[in-house]
């Protein structure tokens, strides 16, 4: 019995050897990063935040690239009409594909000296045509739900139902970036997450950003994700990213940190 035993080990041991020899046998290859797409303007551009977004997900253990298309100013029509992001859309090989229209979805209307959100006119029908362009593609949209100026609060609840309906009619995902700004600005107003203008993030906006990404896309929490992200910034003149400059993209307390993790958190909960 003892033979038999050892004739077995031996034999095991000269096939698992023998295995090991053929070509790719040895190892298996590295899972695939999963890659976005982001089509946007400043709000997306400023600060970075794919970067930013790619980096919490690199410290969560994901792996990630990013690409940005994201001129100031443009609408999701412009980028249909007569930017690059269609040919960088079927260009490559994308898991999601995120859209952000301009902050007002796309109106001109002022009240009072102020630029207010009036309706979905503008912004729907280009919504739909790219979310069925992506799907064309095979990856999946994800609608970048952003976040009302700081001199008009209540336009909130008029961005929140246009992406909202937008996404469910084209099956698509949202970062509901502009509720965790919401509860921030409720439940945390020190944390300040405007830039100087009122309209763009400042380095805690955009990391409240990428948390709520980090959420939506992996279905995690982002609570204990670090405070500190150092990247590529980008010249907010132009919108390009210096690709041959590293600086400190956002570095906050860790109690401001955990404060926006949660919301993000908490938001995507909400929505889910």
């Amino acid at each position: 019995m003892r033979k038999l035993s050892r004739r077995w080990f031996l034999a095991t041991l000269l096939v698992a050897v023998a295995w090991s020899t053929l070509p790719g046998a040895q190892a298996q290859p590295a899972a695939r990063p999963l890659r976005l797409l982001f089509i946007g303007n400043s709000y997306t551009y400023v600060n970075n935040l794919p970067e930013m977004f790619s980096k919490l997900a690199g410290a969560g253990h994901h792996q990630v690239e990013t690409v940005m298309v994201a001129p100031g100013g443009w609408r999701l029509q412009d980028h249909w009409e007569k930017g690059e992001a269609p040919k960088v859309l079927h260009g490559g090989k994308w898991d999601y594909v995120v859209l952000q229209e301009q902050s007002t979805l796309a109106t001109n209307v002022v009240v009072d000296g102020k630029p207010r959100v009036k309706d979905d006119e503008a912004f729907r029908p280009w919504a739909d045509k790219w979310s069925a362009e992506i799907g064309k593609t095979g990856a999946r949209p994800v609608f970048y739900l952003t976040w009302a100026r700081k001199a008009t609060p209540e336009d909130q609840s008029v961005l929140t139902d246009a992406y909202m309906r937008a996404a469910k009619d084209n099956q698509a995902l949202v970062a509901p970036v502009g509720i965790a700004w919401s509860q921030v600005r409720q439940q945390n107003p020190s944390i300040e997450l405007f830039f100087t203008d009122g309209s763009h993030p400042s380095p805690a906006g955009t990391y409240l950003a990428a948390c709520t990404f980090y959420a939506t896309i992996f279905h995690a929490t982002p609570v204990g994700l670090p405070a500190k992200i150092t990247g590529h910034p980008v010249t907010l003149a132009s919108g390009l990213v210096s690709s041959d400059t590293t600086a400190v993209l956002v570095d906050l307390a860790p109690a401001d940190a955990q404060a926006l993790q949660t919301a993000a958190w908490a938001a995507w909960q909400q929505i889910k």
